[in-house]
Order: structure tokens, then sequence, then C-alpha cells
């Protein structure tokens, strides 16, 4: 039996306020039928689901900041998604505080069979504090054909190449995020991935020209990340 999926992880930085029209625009055009979404509150992955007339919609919590709206994590699809779990990463974190990391695991069902996908954010800066999310992690990957999230972390570094010890492969290369220092021009940062576990086919990555960046740019800090995929 094969299933051919377009999926997408992107970070839209909600607390900024993106055009969420703007956001499921981009989604369409890409064609994405699974899509993961960080730093991203409810009330705006509701009405990105409402915009795309998608009903399969999971949210949850990453944290709730006293004076800002709480923000999390989505799972969105075109498909029904049967089941959702979430799962603490970090260790002693307040849910308050941005630096809770939580994953999101979810069942998703295709015409044809079931995937399980995972959506994470790991933390920034410390890698030590990334290593130990990594490592629980782990448990909740078991039989997942697709992860994707934000990493924080470029694509062959230790981190990243302990998730594909776990049976994965990266889906892309291109920049995905900007540098503080680069301001607007084009991103620096390889730090957002799409991974399928090892024997998926990797038929087709969006590529985005300069004027889509910059388009793009005035929605996220981050780039989607949108690849076809074969399992």
């Amino acid at each position: 039996m094969s299933s051919v999926v377009t999926a997408m992880t992107w970070n839209i930085h909600g607390s900024a306020k993106p055009s969420l029209r703007g956001v499921a625009d981009w989604i369409d055009r890409c064609g994405a039928s699974v899509v993961f979404l960080q730093e991203v509150q409810q009330r705006q992955a509701s009405r990105i689901a409402e915009l795309l007339e998608w009903k399969s919609l999971r949210w949850s919590l990453k944290h709730a900041p006293v004076v800002h709206p709480p923000e999390g994590m989505a799972i969105l699809s075109s498909f029904p998604i049967t089941s959702i779990a979430t799962t603490v990463l970090s260790r002693r974190v307040l849910p308050t505080n941005y630096r809770r990391r939580i994953v999101q695991r979810a069942t998703v069902q295709l015409p044809e069979e079931v995937i399980t996908v995972c959506n994470v954010h790991l933390a920034s800066g410390d890698t030590g504090e990334r290593q130990g999310q990594i490592a629980r992690l782990r448990s909740v990957l078991i039989d997942a054909l697709l992860l994707g999230g934000d990493f924080n972390d470029k694509p062959f570094s230790e981190a990243m190449e302990t998730i594909a010890s776990f049976g994965f492969q990266r889906t892309e290369s291109a920049p995905t995020a900007w540098a503080i220092r680069d301001g607007s021009g084009p991103p620096s940062l390889v730090i957002d991935h799409l991974l399928a576990r090892n024997g998926a086919k990797i038929q087709r990555a969006r590529t985005f020209s300069a004027d889509e960046v910059r388009e793009l740019h005035k929605l996220s800090d981050h780039l989607p990340v949108a690849t076809q995929i074969n399992w």
C-alpha cells in the first residue's frame, strides 16, 4: 500500500500577529495536506483551519505567559486526525515560561492507511538542554513516520544526528529562518526540519523564489518547509 503526503512545518511567530489569511494562502499554495505549526495561539490555529476549510485540527498548550495569550503548537490536516497526545520534553520549567517545550503525537487517517506524525519545538541556545529533550523524544517517535518542527539546530549537529539515529532522514536543505543580523535579507539559519522515517521516498521539496521569500518574511521570521513524501 502506498501513500503520498505533502507535509509542511512552519513556525509562524504568532505573537507578532501575522496575517492568518496569508498563512492559510501559503499552506494552500504549497499543496500541503498535513501541517505542523509552532508558536501559534489556539484562536490563530482555529482561524487558519477555518480559512482552509479543514475540520481536522489539534492544538496543544506550550506555555501560558501572564501578559500574553497562551502559545502552543498545532497539527492541521485535510485528512481526519484520529488521535492526539502531548508530551512535555522540558524539565523543571513552569508552564508560564517560554522555555517549556512539548511534542505533539497524532494519528492521521489517509485514504489507504493511518500514519503517526509528530510536531516538536526544541530548546534554543543550550545544546545540553536540547539533547535532554531529544532523549525524552525518542520513545514518542516509536512507529512515527513523519516528524516536523523547529529544532533550533543545524542539519548535521549532534542533536540532529541523534534524531537521525532513531531512523529518520531529513527532507530539505535550504535556510529556513532569519537571524537578527539578517535584517530583511535572505534567511541564514537552517533550523526548521521535516524528517521522514527511513525508507520513505522524498519526491519534491518546495523551494521559494527571492520574491516569495520577501513575501513570506512579512508573515514570520521563519520560512515554511514543505515536502512531498511517499511511503
